[in-house]
């Protein structure tokens, strides 16, 4: 269980740095921002 929620954190992180070359904001976006990318991504899913 806890593993799976690892591995969902960083599915999640990979397509925060994913958005960040995408968008090409890496230098902008910050830890915060993926931090709070991060937790509304999880408020979506539950």
């Amino acid at each position: 269980m806890v593993y799976l929620m690892t591995f969902e954190l960083n599915q999640e992180l990979l397509h925060v740095d994913k958005l960040k070359e995408d968008t090409g904001y890496s230098k902008i976006i910050d830890f915060k921002t993926g931090l709070k990318i991060l937790l509304s991504s999880f408020m979506k899913k539950s």
